[in-house]
C-alpha cells in the first residue's frame, strides 16, 4: 500500500514538474513576442522617424533652394536688361570706332585709304591709332546751351569740341557722327575693333645685350625714350603723347626702325654705345632701370 502511494505520489511530482516547465516554456515564448513585437514596434517608430527626417530635409532643400533661383532668374533679368539697352539704346561713345581716311603723302591716283580707329574709354582717356601708331589724349562729354551733347578732346596739347550724335544698334551697326560747325567739319565713325598690321621680326635676329632696354632722352618739354626688346620689338615713345610700335634690326652703327602708317615705314638711326647711354642720331639717350615706358591705360 505504501509502494503504491509513494509511486503515485513520484507520478504527481513528475506531473507537476512538467506542468511547471510547461509554464516556464509559455511564459518565456510570451516574454519572447513581448520583445518581438516590442522590436517591430521600435523599427516602425525608426521608420516613421526616418520618414519624418526625409520629409523634413526636402522642404529645408526646397526653401533654401528658392533664393538661388529668384537669384539666378533676377541676374539673367538683369543680363537681358543690359543687352538690350546697350543693343538698342545706348548712345555712348565708349568703344572703338573707325574712319576710312586718304593718306595725307599721296596724292591723284596714288592715294591711299588708311583706317583710323579712335577709342573711348570709360575713364575719359582716348586713342587714336593708325598703322602702328598712337596717339594718345583725353576727352569729356558736355551738353551745350542748345541741347546738343559734345565731345571735348585734347590731344597733343590742342582741343577740338564737336557736335556727336550716336546712332543705330548692334545689330545693324553703330554710327557715331562727329560734327564741328565752327571748321565746317563733319566725320561718321563706325563701330568696330582694331585691327593692327602685323610686323614681322627678321628671322635671324639675335637680341644684343648692350643694346636692349630702354633709354631715355629728358629735357623737360622734350621728352622721348626708345625701348629695345630682346624679341627684336621695338617701342617709341614720343612725350607720352605718341608711341610707335615696330621691330628693328642692327648694324655695328646702324639702327632700322619698321613701323606702319599708311603702309610699311622704315627709319635709320645711327647709335653708339657708352657706359649706361646710348647716343642715337647724336643725341644722348640714359639707361632707364626702371620699367619701361608703354601706351598709357
Amino acid at each position: 500500500m505504501d509502494e503504491n502511494k509513494d509511486i503515485l505520489t513520484s507520478e504527481i511530482e513528475v506531473e507537476n514538474n512538467e506542468n511547471s516547465d510547461t509554464d516556464t516554456v509559455t511564459e518565456i515564448l510570451e516574454q519572447d513576442n513581448f520583445e518581438v513585437e516590442n522590436l517591430d514596434s521600435d523599427f516602425t517608430e525608426t521608420d516613421d522617424a526616418e520618414t519624418n527626417l526625409s520629409d523634413n530635409s526636402k522642404k529645408k532643400n526646397r526653401v533654401i533652394q528658392l533664393p538661388i533661383v529668384i537669384a539666378f532668374v533676377l541676374v539673367a533679368v538683369s543680363a537681358v536688361c543690359l543687352f538690350v539697352f546697350k543693343g538698342f539704346f545706348d548712345k555712348s561713345v565708349v568703344g572703338t570706332w573707325a574712319e576710312t581716311a586718304v593718306s595725307s603723302e599721296a596724292t591723284g591716283d596714288e592715294a591711299q585709304k588708311i583706317e583710323q580707329y579712335y577709342t573711348f574709354e570709360s575713364d575719359g582717356k582716348m586713342s587714336l591709332q593708325t598703322g602702328t601708331m598712337t596717339w594718345v589724349g583725353e576727352y569729356t562729354v558736355t551738353t551745350s546751351e542748345e541741347g546738343k551733347s559734345q565731345l571735348n578732346i585734347t590731344m597733343n596739347q590742342s582741343q577740338n569740341i564737336f557736335d556727336f550724335d550716336v546712332s543705330g544698334n548692334i545689330f545693324t551697326g553703330r554710327t557715331l557722327t562727329l560734327t564741328n560747325t565752327y571748321n565746317d567739319y563733319s566725320v561718321k565713325l563706325g563701330a568696330t575693333s582694331v585691327k593692327t598690321p602685323e610686323l614681322k621680326v627678321d628671322k635671324d635676329f639675335k637680341a644684343n645685350d648692350k643694346l636692349c632696354g630702354t633709354w631715355t632722352y629728358d629735357q623737360g618739354l622734350s621728352k622721348m625714350s626708345y625701348t629695345f626688346n630682346n624679341d627684336g620689338t621695338v617701342l617709341v615713345n614720343q612725350a607720352d603723347m605718341l608711341f610707335v610700335e615696330g621691330v628693328y634690326t642692327y648694324t655695328d652703327k646702324l639702327i632700322e626702325i619698321k613701323y606702319y602708317y599708311d603702309s610699311e615705314e622704315t627709319m635709320d638711326i645711327s647709335y653708339t654705345v657708352e657706359d649706361n647711354a646710348l647716343n642715337l642720331n647724336d643725341i644722348k639717350f640714359e639707361k632707364d632701370n626702371g620699367e619701361k615706358s608703354e601706351k598709357s591705360e
